[in-house]
């Protein structure tokens, strides 16, 4: 239901998730059901998160387990796009790279999230 009270529904149709959920599957004070409910999802593509080397440079004590996953500088895996089983992926990453990649200073003044892509056929 959408918040109209309008039933509805994607049927086969195939579609992408994206967005900033500020919920993680592993971290945090979010609901752990809820995001992992949606990420596991029957219609979503079971593929694995991507991963960036700066999350693991950001994080190197701190959530070691989990750092090569965060999409924001407060080390957490909050922004996702994740494409429905109909779509074929080519490639995702987050774009964090280490700080001795010369892409490394894009990063200067921006968000304190990441940018999370995905590459795919339609």
């Amino acid at each position: 239901m959408d918040d109209q009270g309008r039933g509805g529904g994607l049927g086969e149709s195939p579609f992408v998730l994206l967005g900033d959920l500020n919920a993680s599957p592993y971290e945090g004070d979010a609901s752990r059901t809820a995001i992992t409910g949606l990420l596991r999802h029957p219609k979503m593509a079971a593929i694995d998160f991507p991963q960036s080397l700066g999350g693991i440079e950001h994080s190197p004590k701190v959530n070691q387990q989990h750092s090569a996953l965060h999409t924001a500088v407060w080390r957490m895996q909050v922004d996702y796009v994740r494409p429905s089983r109909a779509l074929p992926i080519l490639q995702q990453a987050v774009f964090w790279p280490h700080s001795n990649d010369s892409q490394f200073s894009l990063l200067k003044n921006t968000s304190d999230h990441l940018l999370v892509f995905l590459d795919l056929t339609l």
